[in-house]
């Protein structure tokens, strides 16, 4: 494991990527032309970022909220990351991702939400001055993105321009507003290039991008939520699977996959589907160490919810989000709180809502405008923001990896963060009926309910521990033992262990107990129970 961030490589011998042992030719001359253009752009770099800087404790442009912290030393990269982004410090994981993209190897990513994944592919595009195209399904996540790297990174003199006029760095292909975007796009006149898969697919897209490709002037393409191509994962999409063309078309360029939730069997299909070549494989831990977790069964709405509302009017700080199953709850969720809590702004968002709704509640809420937002899935992944203090399920989402993403959303900014789950046993059966799985292949449907199954065994799990029951879903071995200390079971039983030390002391020791020590025994003995 790192000494920062805890990640591991699929090679154990080999801390950092091989240069050139087991590349092709054209992965060997990509190679040598990359490090020859890097040194060229080194002394024009590193005076600006000499002596100059801060370490890297922020969140990344756009990206995960754990910032680049830790050593990295001198060099080009270290340039590119203060001159771009005002950090002079990689954690040395970032660093080692940037530079197998850049001696043309594929890459895997497979790091926890918040971990900064995406700076892995932004560092590369500024670095080479080329067009890296970035694939992803999060098409508010793309917008946070795009909207973020142009308000912080200025090229100045070094702007491509388009018909006069300078352009920004980054464009995400399928908003009204940038519909000017995509020739200059196809010419090589961004540095960051966001689409959906289904954009990829669509005309001659992919085409127009090989022939950009042979001019040299793509640096990389990143597939973010890349489990999203295997069937073997819950969350599979056609459109994904379909990205396997992309190797066939630009068979020089080295390709990125990311995800944040991808058991063994997933990672091994990504890395399959998309024919990676000898890739450099980054595993980083999926422990989240400051999420309170906690699973409540449910009683009633307004029972149930008076305690989030309790909550807050004691501890107003930070946004909240509360997911729910479906669209009707979503909105009687919101108005309950909205009863309860009539100076706090609550707002609701779900996939049937029009299209300025979704994103004037998207702004509110990532503004801080809107304290509350009561929403769907519709609402998950794409949301990048740091400051979210507490995320409430009320009622069981679809599978385990839905359940992870989506508390991946609290405590991006590394400061504590809480999050309950309210569920009965009937939230999870109805994920059998065809509404949820009708339309999925045999495979699909087999992941899908695996990881129901999962999910549910976790909630109804009131003994063993929260975190460890995650990282287990992952196959991954804590290093802190069997107990976190922090979820509602370690809470628990670390109650139930001062019960046994009272019990095996007065049990010792009866003849010095008075009736009223006696007293405080029994009502602290029944108070447990009561509370179990």
């Amino acid at each position: 494991m790192g000494s920062n961030m805890g990640f591991d490589f699929a090679n154990p011998n080999a801390s950092a990527p091989a240069k050139g042992a087991g590349l092709s030719a054209e992965q060997q001359e990509r190679m040598a032309r990359n490090k020859a253009e890097a040194l060229k752009r080194k002394a024009e770099r590193e005076a600006t970022a000499a002596g100059v800087g801060r370490e890297a404790s922020s969140p990344t442009a756009g990206g995960g909220g754990a910032g680049l912290g830790g050593g990295a030393g001198d060099g080009a990269l270290v340039a590119t990351l203060q001159e771009f982004f005002g950090y002079s410090k990689f954690r040395h994981e970032q660093r080692d991702v940037c530079e197998a993209v850049l001696s043309g190897r594929d890459v895997c990513v497979f790091w926890a939400t918040g971990s900064g994944k995406s700076l892995c592919y932004q560092i590369p595009a500024f670095h080479l001055e080329k067009t890296v195209l970035v694939v992803s399904p999060l098409i508010s996540l793309m917008n946070d993105q795009v909207t973020t790297i142009n308000n912080k990174v200025d090229l100045g003199d070094r702007a491509s321009k388009w018909q006069g006029r300078p352009l920004p760095p980054a464009t995400f292909l399928g908003t009204a507003g940038n519909a000017g975007h995509e020739e200059p796009a196809l010419q090589g006149l961004f540095r960051l290039v966001y689409v959906t898969p289904e954009k990829v697919a669509s005309g001659d897209f992919l085409k127009r991008l090989g022939a950009l490709a042979r001019q040299g002037k793509v640096a990389l393409i990143a597939i973010d939520e890349a489990h999203c191509v295997s069937q073997w994962g819950p969350d599979f999409r056609p459109s994904f699977f379909d990205l396997k063309q992309i190797r066939d078309e630009l068979p020089t360029v080295p390709l990125m996959a990311l995800t944040a939730t991808a058991v063994p069997r997933v990672k091994q299909d990504i890395q399959s589907i998309l024919q990676f070549q000898d890739p450099f494989v980054s595993i980083g831990s999926f422990d989240r160490p400051n999420l309170k977790i906690s699973v409540h069964r449910k009683i009633s709405m307004s029972t149930d919810l008076m305690k989030l509302v309790d909550t807050l009017l004691g501890d107003p700080s930070g946004s909240t989000l509360v997911y729910v199953p479906t669209i009707k709850e979503t909105e009687q969720v919101a108005r309950f709180l909205s009863d309860k809590l009539p100076t706090v702004s609550v707002r609701f968002y779900h996939g049937s809502l029009a299209l300025d709704e979704r994103d004037n509640t998207h702004t509110q809420f990532l503004s801080g405008e809107a304290r509350i937002v009561v929403a769907t899935q519709a609402f998950g992944m794409g949301i990048d923001k740091p400051d979210i203090r507490r995320v409430v399920h009320y009622g069981a989402p679809k599978t385990f990896e839905e359940y992870y993403q989506q508390i991946g959303r609290a405590g991006r900014d590394g400061g504590p963060a809480v999050c309950d789950m309210y569920c009965a046993d009937n939230d999870f059966s109805k994920y059998d009926q065809e509404f949820y799985t009708g339309k999925l292949s045999d495979t699909a449907k087999a992941a899908v309910k695996e990881s129901t199954s999962a999910l549910r065994a976790f909630a109804n799990n009131h003994e063993g521990c929260r975190r460890l029951s995650i990282l287990t879903f992952f196959r991954e071995v804590p290093t802190w033992g069997e107990r976190c200390g922090t979820c509602d079971t370690c809470l628990r039983q670390k109650v139930l262990s001062s019960y046994v030390c009272i019990y095996t002391y007065t049990h010792t020791h009866t003849h010095t107990l008075s009736i009223t020590q006696s007293h405080i025994f029994i009502y602290t003995y029944v108070c447990i129970r009561v509370r179990r």
